[in-house]
């Protein structure tokens, strides 16, 4: 009787919870939709826009947000921004307000583009920042004018790879691998079986870093008007105050961010400025940019089965049946004219890349269809993209990592070590073969490794018949060797390096469209919002949402549980894993 009180109690109570969190969301979304009707977005005329960019940057908003609330910073946010910016007549100038800079470097090249584009239209663009580093300097110098806060730093040093390795600690703890590795570039089982990079992995990250550091050098002397010469005195240098970087033409000027804007103002007696995030209010079709509809494929974060989700502590994943669906669907939509797959993922698991692949494959039957890689389109994402006959990549992207591995664990001395002792009975020649406590013998392991490189074989075949190369010449790109766009263009893994523009120009020419035509965007996934989940029942869905939004959050336990769950499936012995862990 105890218990059925107990239930009964905790139901109502769960009941009582639910309903509060409705009523407050739809209190929320009724004020911000009668907000919006009463205040219509309104752009100021002579108007500067001042976009913020974050620290990092998500390509694109996760398919699971709620409706309403702030809209997250992401990149095709404020690349739309400055396109919409540049045709907009009634803003005049672009100000950044840069964050301490992590973005990924193909992101930066993207944004870099869409800087240079405003400042050919004639309108001036201007960054300020507190805190300049190698990636700062990068983007920033696209800018007329770098300003920098009196209390601000400066440090630039130069480009690094850096790689953790666990071998020893795992020895210790009593953990035992057994490693499938295709082939000897593939960097990430090194993590745990050696305390150094191997001599194939060391050079293949040297010629990376060394590729970058080049582009980054000339790209920086460039467009801060200096001889190379002088970029490498700044590095050697490395650490500046904000008098001596300006003295030196790493920037134009020290001030707070408020001189700036005073500055504007003398500049234009009725200054105005518009928020970035009011701004993407705006949509594309209000400044001309209309016509026929094209689809935009937004896949990014870590592949995974299932549907896209954010995991603890693994963050954006990108689910398989998501993104097939979303390809599917505007496969179908009579009126999308041609898909451009926006991939950002350093690869996951096979089995997941494979039926995203499929259906690319599927889809480009169907229309035209252009890869655009963004920061990473590496190992399982070039499964991905490798059925897709252009496949588009900034210079400074990382693409290839054609390669895999598989992981057994052999948890028995750490189990020893804690006091705990596994005994079993079988039945049948091999069936222990799932236990994480047992070692494979010499003739499992051999047919193990033999299942994983026949799926590498089937792999480099498939893309030998896709990009017109022999199979010797893909294992020899293969192997997990890593390149940068520029560098994956000079082997035939890449078509064209450039960024969102590029990819979607050549996807206007395989429309039959010409290159000045404008198109409308139509992005998927779409987002599922907290009253889709309340539509089709999916409570715990839509109160974790609401959960969120209040600022309560999952609980750590159950984004524990969703990790382990997680992991458990990464360490299946009948699945691959297709990743390329490399950030540069």
């Amino acid at each position: 009787m105890k218990r059925f009180f107990v239930t009964f109690a905790a139901v109502i109570a769960a009941q009582v919870l639910l309903a509060v969190i409705v009523i407050g969301t739809l209190a929320g979304f009724t004020s911000a939709f009668l907000e919006k009707l009463a205040r219509p977005l309104s752009v100021p005329r002579h108007a500067t826009l001042v976009q913020e960019i974050p620290a990092t940057l998500l390509e694109f908003d996760p398919p699971q947000r709620l409706p309403f609330g702030q809209r997250p910073t992401t990149e095709t946010l404020i690349l739309e921004n400055l396109e919409k910016a540049r045709l907009d007549g009634r803003i005049e100038n672009v100000v950044l307000r840069l964050e301490p800079c992590a973005l990924g470097w193909g992101k930066m090249e993207e944004i870099r583009d869409a800087i240079h584009q405003l400042r050919d239209s004639g309108k001036k663009v201007y960054a300020h920042t507190f805190l300049i580093n190698n990636r700062a300097l990068y983007l920033a110098s696209a800018c007329d004018s770098i300003f920098l806060a009196p209390e601000g730093f400066v440090w630039f040093t130069g480009v690094m790879a850096e790689r953790m390795h666990v071998k020893d600690l795992l020895e210790t703890l009593g953990v035992a691998l057994q490693v499938s590795r295709i082939k000897e570039y593939k960097s990430y089982p090194e993590m745990f079986t050696r305390m150094e990079m191997s001599p194939a992995v060391r050079e293949n990250a040297s010629r990376l870093v060394n590729d970058l550091f080049a582009d980054i050098r000339v790209t920086i002397a460039r467009d801060r008007r200096v001889d190379p010469l002088r970029v490498d005195q700044w590095l050697e240098i490395a650490q500046f105050d904000p008098p001596d970087a300006q003295a030196v033409g790493m920037i134009d000027g020290v001030l707070v961010w408020e001189e700036l804007t005073r500055r504007l103002q003398a500049y234009r007696p009725n200054f105005a400025s518009i928020d970035g995030r009011k701004y993407a209010g705006v949509s594309r079709e209000q400044v001309g940019r209309k016509g026929p509809k094209v689809a935009v494929v937004h896949a990014q974060g870590t592949i995974t089965v299932g549907k896209s989700s954010s995991t603890f502590p693994f963050g954006l994943m990108m689910g398989d049946e998501t993104i097939a669906e979303a390809l599917e669907t505007a496969a179908k939509n009579d009126d999308i004219k041609g898909i451009l797959l926006r991939l950002d993922t350093p690869g996951g698991m096979g089995l997941a890349s494979e039926r995203i692949g499929r259906a690319v494959e599927r889809a480009a039957a169907v229309k035209p269809l252009v890869v655009s890689s963004v920061d990473m389109n590496a190992s399982g994402g070039y499964m991905i993209a490798y059925r897709c006959s252009t496949i588009v990549a900034p210079g400074n992207a990382i693409v290839g990592s054609i390669g895999s591995f598989s992981i057994r664990p052999n948890l028995a001395g750490l189990a020893e070590k804690l006091g705990i002792r596994y005994d079993r009975v079988t039945a049948g020649p091999h069936a222990a073969f799932f236990s994480t406590f047992v070692p494979l013998d010499e003739d499992e392991f051999w047919r193990f490794d033999r299942v994983h490189h026949t799926g590498y074989e089937r792999w480099i075949a498939g893309i030998a018949a896709y990009r017109k190369l022999t199979t010797e010449r893909v294992d020899s790109l293969g192997r997990g060797q890593v390149y940068t766009g520029r560098q994956g263009q000079a082997v035939g893994l890449v078509d064209a390096v450039g960024g969102f523009d590029m990819a979607l120009g050549l996807l206007k020419e395989q429309i039959g469209m010409s290159l000045d035509q404008q198109v409308s965007l139509v992005h998927y996934p779409a987002a599922r919002s907290f009253w889709e989940d309340l539509r089709t029942a999916d409570l715990p869905a839509a109160a974790s949402r609401a959960g969120e939004f209040l600022g309560i959050g999952e609980p750590l336990g159950a984004q524990l549980e969703q990790a382990a769950d997680f992991w458990s499936e990464w360490l299946r012995m009948e699945d691959d894993l297709l990743i390329c862990e490399w950030r540069f």
